[in-house]
């Protein structure tokens, strides 16, 4: 008969058997005397380690030559398993002795670094951050609008990008009253619209603003790495792939390169150009002649009148042929902050920091209604002032650059303005420059899209043949 061995009967007294393995143990153990024998052994060795007193702590001497052997061990190993020697550096010993040194460093300089602590005062009271009060967000509302991303009377929030197509032009009214307005091809971003500021960013293409001074709002244009303060004025902003034009035709603004700052007055205007900003003319708008036109004399008298400096006359189509409008202007008193709705024709600016006293101004006679001197601030003359300035600056002779400023109004569809340019170019004395052919070609071809543009596909045909048989 087959007894148990001793790891089962440790096993047992334990308890780490399962429940079927104990089960058989013990009917075993019911039929084996030997076996309850070696029981009785195993449990009392048992019973004598739980009772055994605990070891006690080695000696610090002790210790350290056990510790000193064991290191020369392990270092007696390492030798043995490396053969280089730079890899003696990485010895059991060498590292802790260097772990040690490290730590003593750091926690030395800590100390040393570390002042003395003040004591802290009982219930110090926790500052609160002071915030500033959120600015109400404001809108815009368009004016007119044609070919554009946005409709008459739209309104429009911060953030929102408005844009136009190719011959395709925008008025809008800002919250402070101002009015900007977008050319052809330009695409503009309301990127901040609040009471106290109001900031553009022009995208590409060009923005005409008609700004009154406050003092209670900065109004900022961006175009790239330029920044446009306003400073009460009409100004214009554009923004092409290799340069960026302001141009001032009332008032002065404040442009703003990485390189510092300059005022731009009227009749001015900067161009900023591979990092250069360099200083134009701009031929300021003509203001219109005041026509007095008798009419029936009123049974009461009236108070001399006094006319605006600059109105905008933002017209739903633009239109640079309209005269100027008739109108009868109101006594001389306080500026009428109110906006003026989106469907209504604009008015003037409320300037009263530019009026001259009504001293200045010699009554009308009796019974005279007045016709507003007011300037006109037309999209369509800016784009082409603005392709005349970009082809000079871009085109080194007078000639090549007018060829070139007819081939870019072509391109915006300014077609009648195309065909006049062009018939005054090939008017002109034909020069014994190399380029010569090449740009009446360029010319011609101007004609041709603007003829076939504007319904004359005969003549284009005519030209087309014209210019195939030239040699």
């Amino acid at each position: 008969m087959s007894h148990l061995d001793a790891e089962t009967l440790w096993s047992l007294v334990r308890t780490e058997l399962a429940a079927d393995e104990q089960q058989a143990v013990k009917r075993h153990l019911e039929g084996c005397p030997d076996c309850r024998v070696a029981l009785e052994d195993v449990q009392l060795a048992q019973g004598l380690l739980m009772d055994l007193p605990p070891v006690p702590a080695m000696p610090e001497a002790m210790a350290r030559r056990v510790g000193q052997q064991l290191a020369e061990a392990a270092d007696a190993q390492a030798a043995r398993s490396f053969t280089s020697w730079w890899q003696s550096l990485f010895s059991p010993r060498f590292m802790l002795a260097s772990a040690l040194a490290v730590a003593v460093v750091i926690a030395g300089a800590y100390l040393l670094a570390t002042p003395g602590e003040a004591p802290t005062p009982v219930a110090t009271p926790t500052p609160q951050p002071v915030t500033a009060p959120a600015q109400p967000k404001l809108s815009v509302t368009v004016a007119s609008a044609k070919r554009a991303t946005a409709s008459r009377k739209q309104v429009l929030k911060e953030g929102a990008t408005i844009s136009t197509q190719t011959g395709g032009s925008l008025w809008m009214q800002l919250p402070d009253g101002s009015r900007a307005g977008l050319t052809s091809a330009s695409e503009v971003k309301l990127q901040t619209l609040e009471a106290k500021t109001l900031t553009l960013d022009i995208l590409k293409g060009s923005l005409a603003l008609v700004v009154p001074h406050r003092e209670d709002r900065v109004l900022t244009v961006r175009a790239g790495d330029l920044e446009v303060r306003d400073l009460g004025t009409r100004f214009l902003v554009s923004r092409e792939p290799s340069h960026t034009v302001v141009a001032v035709e009332e008032g002065v603004v404040e442009v703003k390169t990485p390189g510092g700052t300059r005022q731009v007055r009227a009749g001015h205007a900067v161009t900023w150009r591979q990092g250069q900003l360099s200083e134009m003319a701009w031929e300021q708008t003509p203001v219109p002649a005041v026509q007095p036109v008798a009419v029936a004399a009123p049974t009461e008298p009236q108070t001399p009148e006094i006319p605006p400096d600059s109105v905008a006359r933002l017209e739903e189509e633009d239109d640079d042929s309209a005269p100027p409008e008739e109108s009868q202007l109101p006594p001389a008193q306080a500026p009428d902050q109110t906006p003026v709705a989106a469907d209504e024709q604009w008015a003037a600016l409320p300037a009263q920091q530019r009026l001259p006293p009504v001293s200045a101004f010699a009554p009308p006679p009796r019974g005279t209604v007045v016709t507003s001197s007011a300037r006109t601030f037309s999209l369509r003359n800016i784009e082409r002032k603005l392709r005349e300035i970009g082809a000079t600056i871009t085109t080194p002779s007078g000639r090549e650059a007018r060829a070139r400023n007819i081939a870019l109004s072509a391109d915006a569809n300014d077609c009648e303005h195309t065909l006049l340019l062009s018939q005054q170019w090939l008017l002109e004395p034909v020069t014994g420059a190399a380029n010569e052919p090449q740009l009446r070609r360029m010319v011609q071809l101007s004609r041709v899209r603007c003829l076939n543009h504007l319904g004359r596909s005969e003549d284009a045909q005519t030209l087309q043949r014209a210019i195939d048989a030239a040699p």
